[in-house]
């Protein structure tokens, strides 16, 4: 008998190990757990049973987990680890491409995201931040071209319609960015950001109750989103509704301190509601 529960403990044993890198692989590369997720990475790095190749999609993963939570010095730093085990790995170009977006050093996060495509011309994430990197470059009609190419390969990457529909707004194109925004908003509803863009474009294009419909739906999801505020009090000035204008720049500055732009607006607003009553 004792020769048998031996032997279980020596099955159980190994059982219970890999039935512990199993979760640890779920959890490593799901993309909607941060802390769980680098946890899970962290503790499969340790292990020294991973393949070269395994060993750098941890690591890959681990720093998209750190990129979610707005940590882009150690997402750039896990995803060198990355590409120097695996030079081929294109979605850690796009991911240290990402990082290098948000800690504005576009020259590099161009670079990275120009390699990410060469490796894999089907990265879909790259073509859309590849888009987005033009845009900013007043590259108007490379950055439609790249988010087009990103909503051929996957037509509900909400990200790539947000790429295509400012690049359009640039081009002043704003029947394009309105469709794009629809088509944003119909990926997911509840995200304030499509409405407060749409409420631009229906501004820029002169139908103000559009314009007032989409930002005052922006604010009811998101009371915070400065630019719905913004498009709303600029609908108000239009209809020369002052007082309300100037509350809209006022929330803004509540919102956003150092929000120059509400600041001079709202003192604009107040001369021109002075201007109108002293008449």
């Amino acid at each position: 008998m004792k020769v048998s529960l031996v032997a279980l403990a020596l099955v159980l044993v190994p059982c219970v190990a890999l039935a512990e890198s199993d979760q640890d692989w779920k959890l490593c590369t799901a993309d909607d757990a941060n802390d769980p997720a680098i946890f899970a990475c962290t503790r499969l790095l340790q292990t020294n049973d991973l393949r070269q190749e395994d060993r750098a999609v941890v690591y890959y993963n681990r720093g998209a987990a750190h990129w979610r939570k707005r940590d882009f010095d150690a997402a750039i730093a896990d995803e060198n680890e990355a590409i120097e085990i695996n030079p081929k790995l294109a979605d850690a170009y796009m991911r240290r491409g990402a990082a290098y977006i948000d800690k504005g050093d576009n020259d590099r996060a161009l670079a990275d995201t120009d390699k990410a495509i060469e490796i894999d011309p089907d990265n879909v994430r790259a073509h859309s931040n590849r888009g987005g990197l033009r845009a900013l470059k007043g590259d108007v009609a490379g950055a439609i071209a790249d988010a087009t190419r990103a909503i051929e390969i996957d037509p509900t990457l909400y990200n790539a319609y947000s790429v295509r529909g400012h690049a359009y707004a640039l081009d002043r194109d704003y029947a394009r960015a309105i469709a794009d925004y629809t088509t944003m908003i119909e990926i997911d509803p509840k995200r304030a950001f499509a409405y407060s863009a749409r409420a631009n474009a229906y501004s820029q294009k002169g139908d103000d109750e559009s314009a007032m419909a989409d930002a005052s739906r922006a604010i009811e999801l998101n009371p915070n989103d400065v630019w719905g505020y913004r498009v709303r009090a600029a609908v108000y000035l239009h209809k020369l509704d002052f007082d309300r204008a100037i509350a809209d720049y006022t929330k803004i500055t509540e919102i956003d301190p150092n929000n120059a732009f509400a600041k001079e607006a709202r003192s604009r607003a107040y001369g021109e509601r002075w201007r109108l009553y002293s008449r």
